[in-house]
This record gives structure tokens, sequence and C-alpha cells, in this order.
């Protein structure tokens, strides 16, 4: 088996053997389709993908713009007249120039099954699809199918799923052959993600071609170096999602060798990042909404290329998150570091989705609030609790204690409350300023006492009050793992208050301030 993917890889790579130069001998039809059969819910990003991938393979991939035949939304028979006129190209072709070898890259993204693809009303069976390519007469042909079961294709052949794979040393064998990518095994459905904008595999596919992939560094992506990397990335993205994709490889050739499939050196119009750290990268494109291009694995320091434009990066660590903005030009290198980059705060980061599901902070506050009760002075309180940062909430419990006094000629109150308390609230963030503003309720208990100094006789009272409040709070991130803030809320406490020898339940309200600090724990 190790031996088979090892062919693999070289099969995969010498797909791509030739110059990074536009090649005339290079094909590629690639094929989007949104709309599978009346029963199957519309896709949203095929197309789309499909379009990105067919500038992938023009700028970095070699392919000649006239040798790019794109198909979006286009049923059945127009892919088999596509397939058609691109055989009579490899007939003129081996006619022009004997020597050539012709190669050809089927792309697909949209539905499918275990036995052929569905083109809106229309479906193209896998055998009919096989014949349809081996017709055209290509020394190789390399399928990249981003669909449902798109393993079908390859099992029916013999194919399998595998991990990631290295090259072994092989003698030079003839450039011929087939090999077929597939995002999913036969029983498994292919994802898209709203999150990346596409197809999960594609995306991988190309980030691995835009350079994450070159596990070498040597500024060229091998095509086995991409298969291996859009299987772990994918494996890894869709551990997260609710069906897990394991891609699919089939292997068929006379022989191989190991070859290049796009180069970091050839830019043609691109720019290039030079990131000077390893880790887990989101590339997000600024502009009037904010998207995300890519997210890429680097094992090192290593160059990817994207198109020119403003860009926000983000460094993904388990808990630290660090971001960064860039601006780069066609045919320029921008380098991009952790120590230029800025952290963002804990909480902030789970709540943006950017690192793990919830961090927990430590919080001290110190606050005042008007007289609970008449004739006494405000009320002073300090607490100490713990919070809990989720992606969609804050939860906090505290321990609290207040105070109040009140006095006249006869009599001196001491006021005093002890209790403990929780909270839930959503904080909607300001990332520019590293600011947030929440919005919760508090919910709490408390033992309620009273002690007199008096000439008279007073016996000292207790009694345990509800307290409830709507909260809001601005809070500030002077430090990615430290908080401060203010928060304001309106006490409503249910007690029953004594009235000479009777005593009834009330619900005084107390306004609240206070200042809150927290930290993060590492």
């Amino acid at each position: 088996m190790i031996r088979l993917v090892a062919k693999l890889g070289l099969l995969l790579t010498l797909a791509i053997a030739w110059p990074a130069a536009a090649d005339p001998a290079r094909f590629a039809v690639v094929i989007g389709a949104d709309r599978g059969l009346p029963d199957e819910v519309q896709l949203r990003y095929a197309e789309q993908d499909a379009a990105r991938m067919g500038k992938v393979l023009v700028q970095l991939a070699s392919v000649p713009e006239e040798n790019l035949l794109v198909l979006q939304g286009a049923p059945a028979k127009h892919v088999r007249s596509v397939l058609t006129d691109v055989a009579a190209r490899v007939a003129r072709l081996r006619v022009e120039q004997p020597t050539a070898r012709p190669m050809l890259i089927v792309y697909y993204s949209g539905h499918s099954s275990a036995t052929g693809l569905h083109l809106g009303n229309t479906q193209l069976a896998f055998a009919e699809l096989r014949a349809s390519v081996q017709a055209v007469g290509a020394d190789l042909a390399v399928y990249v199918i981003d669909g449902c079961r798109s393993g079908g294709l390859a099992r029916s052949k013999g194919g399998m799923h595998a991990a990631a794979f290295t090259i072994t040393d092989e003698p030079a064998l003839q450039n011929k052959g087939t090999a077929v990518l597939a995002s999913a095994a036969d029983n498994e459905d292919a994802q898209e993600s709203d999150r990346l904008g596409g197809g999960v595999f594609t995306t991988h596919v190309i980030a691995g071609l835009r350079g994450a992939a070159d596990a070498d560094a040597d500024k060229r992506v091998t095509l086995s170096e991409a298969y291996a990397y859009a299987y772990r990335e994918t494996l890894l993205t869709t551990s997260r999602l609710r069906v897990q994709q394991h891609p699919t490889y089939q292997l068929q050739l006379e022989g191989g060798q190991d070859v290049t499939l796009s180069r970091m050196d050839n830019a043609n119009g691109l720019a290039t990042l030079r990131f000077a750290d390893a880790g887990r990268y989101v590339l997000v494109e600024r502009g009037n909404a904010e998207r995300v291009v890519t997210e890429f694995q680097l094992e090192r320091p290593l160059d990817v290329l994207v198109p020119p434009g403003r860009y926000l990066l983000r460094h993904l660590g388990s808990r630290v998150v660090h971001e960064g903005r860039v601006e780069v030009d066609e045919n320029q290198v921008a380098p991009v570091a952790l120590a230029s980059m800025s952290e963002v705060p804990y909480g902030t980061a789970v709540r943006r989705g950017l690192s793990q599901e919830s961090v927990v902070s430590l919080n001290a506050d110190v606050g005042a609030s008007t007289p609970l009760l008449t004739g006494f002075s405000a009320g002073k309180a300090v607490a100490l609790g713990a919070a809990m940062d989720l992606s969609s909430a804050r939860l906090q419990a505290r321990l609290r204690y207040g105070w109040a006094d009140a006095q006249n000629a006869e009599v001196a109150v001491t006021q005093q409350t002890a209790g403990a308390d929780v909270a839930a609230f959503h904080v909607f963030d300001v990332p520019a300023i590293r600011a947030g503003v929440g919005v919760g309720v508090r919910v709490g208990v408390d033992r309620f006492s009273q002690t007199f100094a008096t000439t008279g006789v007073a016996p000292d009272r207790a009694t345990w009050v509800w307290r409830a409040a709507p909260v809001l709070r601005l809070e500030f991130a002077p430090h990615p793992r430290w908080l401060a803030g203010v928060e304001c809320g309106l006490d409503v406490y249910v007690m029953r208050v004594a009235h000479g020898p009777t005593s009834a339940w009330e619900a005084p309200v107390a306004p609240s301030c206070s200042l809150t600090g927290g930290w993060y724990l590492p």
C-alpha cells in the first residue's frame, strides 16, 4: 500500500512536469454547477470555486488561457461537446508538435453521486466521463472532483482514501497515466463552508497550490505535496463540521517522476506574502465587507502567492491570536512576521471564533449604588468572581459584599449584604479599538443584615433578599490577557421591610455602577 500511495504522488506530480511558463500542451476543463437534480439543495460556491480554480491553473500551473475552458451551470451535453473540442485540439497539437506530451486536467465542483456528476437536471456518469477524457488522447489525465460521494469515480477502478505520503526514489518512467483526486469517499458528503466561502476541499487544494503545500520550501509545489496538504487540511476542517471527509484517490500509470505543479517564483501578476513564522493563518480581504479568502497551515517559513490587494492576516494559536494588516501590489513581496502583528484579546478571539471554544477569567469589581432604603448613605460593594467567554455569550459568577450606614441623634445603623450572583452577557466587540459593549442580566441572593448602635433597645435583624438587574457593560482590553471596564445596572431587590411592629414585601430599586477588572487564565 505504501508503494501504491507513493506512486500516486509520482503520477500526480507528473501531471505538471513541464516548465512553469504557459505550455500549449496543457489543457484544463473546469466545471462548476450550483444546481444539481431537482431534489438536491442548491449549492452556494460550486461555480465560484470553478472560477477560482481556473485562475490558479492559469496563474501558477502554466495552463495557457486559451487552453482553459470554464463551464458554469452547463448541462452534460455541453461537457461532452467541450471534451470533443479538446480532443480535436490535442490531435492538431500532435501534428504540429510531434514531441509534445499533452496533459488534461478535469476539475468539477457540484453535486455528485457514487455513479456520476449531477449537472442541473442532467447527469454525466463517471464511466462516460472516463471514456470521454480517454478519447481526448492526452498522455496524462488528472481529475480533481469536489462533490458528494465523488470517491465513486476512484472506487470503480480500485481507489481508496489514504493519509499523507512521501515520495520514494523511483527510476524515471513514461509520462502516461490517469489520476483521480476526489474530495470524499463514495459514502460521504462533501462540505461547503460559509466561513471559507467555498468548498472545503477546493479551498485547501488552492491554498496548497499557492504555496502552503511547499513542504520542502523549494518554491515549487508538486501535486503530491498538494494532495498530501489537501488531505490533511480537509480532514482537520471537516472534523469540526457535521460530516468528516476523507479525500480519495485512484491511480493508473505506466510510469512517473516527481514533478512541479505550481511555482512560487512565477508570480504572473500575483503578489507574494513571505511568512517568517510557521502556524495556521487566515487571510481576510479588506474592502467594503471583509471576507475570508483562505485558511492555511504552514509547517515552516514559506511564500504564499495571492492576488494584489489589502488584507487582514490572522495567526491562530490554540489561545493566542495575532492580527496584522498588509497591502501588497502586483509582483511585490510583503514580509509577514508575528513580531509585527498584535495580539487579539482572549475573549474577543473566542467570540469571533478565532481560538479555542472558551476561555476563563478572574474578575474583581468595586462599585457604588443609590441608597437601598430611605435615610441610608449610598451603598458600596466589592465582588470577586470568575467568568467564561464562549462564542455566543459570557457567563459570570461572583461573591459580593456590600455595606451602607445611617445615623441620627438616637441610633446608628450599619447595613450589610453578603451573597452571590450569576450573570449572562452578550458582548458586541469593536476590534479596531479593543473595546466591547456587553448587554445582559444578573440575578443573585444576599444575606441582608442591620446592626444597631443605640441608647435604647434595638436587636440586630437579618433576612434573605433576592436581587436581579439588567446590566450594561463598557469594556476595554489594555492587554490581550487583561480586561477593564465600567458596568451599570438597575438592581431590583425583593425583600421584607420592617415598619414598626409589622413588615411587608417590597421591591426597592437601586441603580448601581462599578469599575471592573479581569485577568484571563493562561
